[in-house]
């Protein structure tokens, strides 16, 4: 899960996509990233952290939030101000233009009326809230006095202070490091870096969030970008532990076995070639004077192998019986617990490792057309 802070200039942006850096309004660029983070969200993908300053920086500037629509309504209060130009060189009708324009006009009013109210919803009830402790407010108010960023640039950044480090006290109380990670976003880079590299945090900033895996980003496009990388590396990290705990082993050596004090352990995460000596007693040169003649080819089989990370003692699958089985010496023949196949683990000509059953039964009849 990736957790997401973002700056109150940011949910301004979100609200009525007007982007600070051109002065302009998107078309729908806020409806889509709105959707975006829902989606995310509700998959379980993200978490949004939100505080109480947060909220009230919000209620203070929402009538920000409908600069667009402002624009929007200012075009509705004289249409034929557009129009003027247009009549001047088409002589056909032009009300039926028009009409069409002044409709689309008030949808558009509309649909960023709504979006305004969903930004807020959203923002209100399905962030996460982090509260203000009492020591992180001492630990600001030193940051203060110190003059160290984000109060390195004589503004008074004590909002700014709250957001970025309320997120970080929260994050460090999670449980999994790799799951800690996280993104805030604000344009404010005055604020968060040292003004030559705008897209890091200050260095003094870092040496406060310490071990959290925090990145910073001034674009939510971007973040969110980013975000889908970072939960796409937390997938195959989770397919990775599945796939360890498949193949994890309790040791079978009675060095190991019935220890009240720990569960040694291993895994068999590697694969072995098997060859039987029944094959190898067959002379192929033999068979090939009867080309009509069945043959009988066994299918290439492999087990898996591994050690125990205490004893170091190797153990591994019966190739018969599938019985986790564990080998002393390499050369030492070893018998199934099981089934009571005999086998030894043995390196050919190649320095290649493979195990040796000494089982004569159980040939598989193939096809050697399908080998």
């Amino acid at each position: 899960m990736i957790h997401l802070i973002i700056d109150t200039n940011i949910w301004l942006y979100l609200a009525n996509g007007l982007d600070n850096s051109t002065s302009k309004h998107s078309d729908d660029q806020h409806f889509k990233l709105l959707e975006e983070l829902k989606l995310l969200k509700e998959s379980g993908d993200i978490c949004i952290l939100v505080n109480e300053i947060i909220f009230e920086e919000w209620k203070r500037n929402k009538e920000h939030c409908k600069s667009k629509i402002k624009k929007l309504k200012k075009k509705l209060s004289d249409p034929d101000e557009h129009f003027r130009e247009l009549r001047k060189y088409v002589k056909s009708e032009t009300k039926e233009i028009q009409d069409e324009y002044l409709k689309g006009i008030e949808a558009d009013i509309k649909a960023n009326e709504e979006h305004v109210q969903k930004v807020e919803e959203f923002l209100f009830n399905d962030c996460v809230k982090m509260e203000i402790t009492d020591n992180l407010k001492v630990k600001i108010f030193d940051l203060s006095v110190q003059k160290k960023a984000p109060f390195h640039n004589k503004k008074n950044n004590i909002a700014d202070a709250c957001i970025l480090l309320s997120a970080v006290e929260y994050i460090k109380k999670q449980l999994f490091d790799l799951e800690n990670s996280a993104i805030f976003v604000s344009n404010n880079f005055e604020d968060f870096t040292d003004g030559k590299n705008k897209d890091d945090f200050h260095p003094e900033i870092k040496e406060i969030i310490e071990d959290v895996r925090i990145s910073y980003e001034r674009i939510l496009p971007k973040a969110l970008k980013i975000s889908k990388e970072i939960i796409l590396e937390i997938e195959e990290y989770h397919k990775h532990e599945k796939w360890l705990d498949s193949v994890s082993f309790l040791c079978r050596t009675p060095y190991c076995e019935g220890n009240e004090d720990f569960s040694p352990w291993g895994y068999l995460d590697q694969q072995i070639k098997v060859k039987y000596k029944s094959d190898e007693q067959i002379d192929r040169r033999q068979l090939d004077l009867f080309p009509d003649m069945p043959k009988l080819k066994r299918k290439e089989i492999t087990v898996g192998i591994g050690s125990c990370v205490i004893c170091e003692t190797i153990h591994i699958e019966c190739p018969e019986c599938g019985t986790l089985t564990y080998i002393e010496d390499y050369e030492d023949e070893s018998e199934c617990i099981e089934c009571y196949s005999k086998f030894r683990l043995i390196r050919d000509f190649d320095g290649d490792m493979f195990l040796r059953v000494n089982n004569i039964e159980h040939l598989e009849e193939t096809d050697e057309d399908e080998e």
